[in-house]
């Protein structure tokens, strides 16, 4: 008595794309895609899966016969030309001096364009009106737009092909590409009190990003009976178009009556790298031995701020590169389904302890 095969190559069986699929390591829609023509698939992960379509003899229906593809497979595509627009008050170079969060994510853009053999130009909007003239000018496919002042972006952006990225942005109906602000309050906390820390303290300046870091932060503090103190000062983090540069008095003042306390040792959250190093200052300062009487965790991973720490503090990684190759991802679907519902989409970050305990 025989038993059916369960070879891929019985001659009985048609390989599927489930086949390919399981072969790639991949999803089937990733298959799909590929069989399809889709630029939502890099390069080398098309070829690779090219060459096992090949090996296993695979034939796709004729395109007229397959189900849910476009008879036109990219008559949402143009121009092959995504524009990232750098809004508010800032621009590229303030950029790479002050916000390295910002440049991984733009990094991160040019990666995944470059990727899908796409072409990028980078362009400056400073007002609402400025913004909404670049998109009714046109001359690309979609735009992602990077929102540097954290101000309100206008409405109407919702009409055009956009994903904003990093930024909160609520209130939009456009899609958003941002790290879990949330999440990394969390996963602050938890680190500082695995650490034995009595007290906590969160510091940044007053924005909607960082207040969700501090609330997420001083709820887990409080959930495990431990006293926890937020403060959120718009005079901590100063600067204007060309500056960008840490109030040391404000968070010495923050610091103050903490730094009093004899209950040892004390939890820091840093809500950005570029506070970091004054943190460090106050807390030496005042005779605190880092990592053992005072923990410190700051957030973003922006490393020309941490590098020169000693002793490392932990740092919570937003995964910026990886937000920005998310927001293409993101606009390309936006492209080929125009009228599917817009999306929030929260990056979750990582904990990254000190490199000793790494």
């Amino acid at each position: 008595m025989s038993t059916p095969s369960n070879n891929d190559s019985a001659p009985n069986r048609a390989i599927t794309l489930a086949d390919i699929a399981a072969r790639a390591g991949v999803a089937v829609s990733t298959v799909s895609r590929v069989v399809n023509g889709s630029h939502l698939v890099t390069a080398e992960k098309k070829k690779a899966i090219e060459l096992i379509i090949q090996e296993m003899g695979y034939e796709p229906a004729p395109l007229e016969k397959r189900k849910g593809v476009r008879r036109n497979l990219e008559p949402w595509l143009k121009h092959r030309l995504i524009k990232t627009v750098i809004y508010g008050p800032h621009d590229l170079l303030w950029i790479t001096n002050y916000a390295t969060v910002y440049f991984y994510a733009l990094h991160g853009i040019e990666e995944s364009l470059r990727d899908l053999d796409f072409q990028h130009t980078t362009e400056r909007a400073e007002t609402p009106e400025q913004l909404l003239e670049l998109l009714n000018d046109g001359g690309a496919d979609g735009f992602l737009i990077l929102n540097t002042g954290h101000t309100p972006l206008p409405a109407e952006i919702a009409d055009y092909p956009v994903v904003t990225f990093m930024g909160s942005h609520e209130g939009l109906t456009c899609d958003r590409v941002m790290p879990d602000p949330e999440r990394a309050g969390v996963l602050a906390a938890e680190y500082l009190i695995s650490k034995g820390c009595k007290r906590g303290v969160a510091i940044g300046r007053d924005s909607e990003i960082f207040r969700k870091r501090m609330l997420a932060f001083a709820q887990t503090f409080e959930a495990a009976g431990i006293p926890c103190v937020t403060v959120a000062d718009p005079a901590i983090v100063q600067g204007g178009e060309r500056m960008h540069q840490v109030n040391r008095p404000a968070i010495a003042t923050a610091l103050a009556p903490l730094l009093a306390e004899s209950d040892r040792p004390l939890g820091v959250f840093s809500m950005a790298d570029i506070m970091t190093p004054v943190i460090y200052g106050e807390l030496q300062r005042a005779g605190l031995r880092i990592n053992e009487q005072a923990f410190v965790v700051s957030c973003n991973g922006e490393r020309p701020y941490l590098d020169a720490l000693h002793p490392a503090p932990a740092v919570i990684d937003i995964h910026a590169n990886y937000v920005g190759r998310r927001a293409v991802q993101q606009l390309l679907r936006r492209l080929e389904s125009p009228k599917a519902p817009r999306e929030k989409i929260q990056v979750a970050p990582q904990l990254l302890p000190p490199w000793a305990e790494g």
